[in-house]
């Protein structure tokens, strides 16, 4: 039972932070800056590694929001601006697609590698830059409790459960070792007192007048 309610609470917890992290960071790592040639609008490249929240505008440099792909504004800048003559342009998400919080099943999956603690500082890093500073909130508390409380919390679990299934075994060859050493010492009595009665007692008389008619 202890085993079930602390699954059940990490589930809840790991569904819980990605519910978070969709509210929180949707669509935010489609956003990468975009080089424009202000000589030639139409050769650009692309920043793969960058993610942004804005661009600085090469004649004002003041903060702009960045920008859809088919040109729509955003809502707002935040995060790192791209710097002059390019644009923070909301595209596809990195690598294929594999990685963003657009859905709960994505969003997930970044929890768990959060959780893991393996290699989550680089979707730290990008969501900051996408966002704020303050998304690195998002994941220290995230390692807080899916980490430092609720794995170590499952860990205990599972060696207490491992302990008192040993203590339960051992209890348990305990009493099959007294029942084995009580029908031992049943077997030695009921033989000793067959021999005994054996022994003592007297041949009927039948079976002797038999016996002496044989030997005749």
């Amino acid at each position: 039972p202890q085993l079930i309610n602390v699954g059940t609470m990490l589930v809840y917890f790991w569904i819980l932070f990605g519910v978070l992290g969709v509210q929180s960071f949707r669509e935010s790592l489609k956003r990468r800056c975009v080089w424009y040639n202000p000589d030639d609008p139409t050769d650009a490249y692309v920043n793969e590694n960058q993610f942004c929240g804005g661009y600085l505008d090469p004649v004002t440099l003041k903060a702009q929001p960045y920008v859809f792909q088919d040109g729509s504004i955003g809502p707002m800048s935040k995060g790192f601006l791209c710097p002059q003559y390019s644009k923070c342009v909301s595209g596809q998400n990195p690598y294929n697609g594999r990685i963003s919080f657009d859905n709960i099943i994505y969003a997930m999956e970044m929890v768990f590698v959060v959780m893991s603690v393996n290699t989550f500082t680089n979707i730290m890093y990008y969501t900051m830059d996408t966002d704020t500073m303050a998304a690195a909130i998002f994941f220290v508390v995230a390692i807080f409790f899916l980490t430092i409380w609720l794995m170590n919390l499952l860990i205990a679990v599972l060696v207490s459960s491992f302990e008192l299934a040993n203590e339960e075994f051992k209890k348990n060859q305990k009493n099959v070792q007294k029942i084995e050493g009580r029908l031992a010492r049943i077997r030695h009595n009921y033989w000793k007192y067959i021999t005994k009665k054996a022994s003592e007692s007297v041949t009927p008389r039948w079976a002797s007048n038999f016996y002496r008619y044989y030997l005749k």
